[in-house]
């Protein structure tokens, strides 16, 4: 467990999925780096179910459980981590939400980047554009550019 923040933080599969213009390129760089998220998101995921069975169960009552996992245990970790079971993935809990948060602008360009390649390697048909384009909307508005990929979509 203590490695995998090395591995998570290692994430150079997002360079050429944030810049590259080919979308064969961007789809290969994305299923390395899915891998490393998926699993990511699974170990925050889990430890948010066991979190919520706990805070309930000690009635913490105003817990915003529809927050994403690692931004969910970034702000209620304080509140159960040096409980047992919990105390034992603490550091690396800890480490993955903080970069996860970090990364986030840097995360949703990928997943642009990702449904730009696939609506251009395969088809438009098979990803909903209109939604592709409220998500490339919302992140310039936010401040971000767009991955490379995805400025001619």
């Amino acid at each position: 467990m203590a490695d995998l923040p090395a591995k998570y933080i290692g994430l150079v599969e997002l360079k050429p999925i944030l810049e590259s213009t080919n979308p064969r390129a961007v789809l290969d760089a994305f299923q390395p780096y899915m891998k490393k998220e998926g699993a990511a998101i699974a170990l925050l995921q889990g430890i948010k179910s066991a979190a919520e069975v706990y805070l309930r169960s000690v009635g913490a009552n105003d817990i915003d459980y529809s927050k994403a996992p690692e931004e969910f245990y970034f702000v209620y970790s304080p509140r159960f981590a040096n409980e047992a079971f919990f105390n034992t993935v603490a550091g690396s809990a800890t480490i993955h939400s903080e970069i996860m948060l970090r990364f986030k602008p840097a995360r949703d360009a990928a997943l642009i980047a990702y449904f730009a390649a696939t609506a251009k390697m395969i088809s438009r048909d098979v990803i909903k554009m209109e939604k592709l384009k409220e998500d490339m909307q919302k992140h310039v508005a936010a401040g971000y550019p767009l991955p490379a990929v995805a400025t001619d979509v």
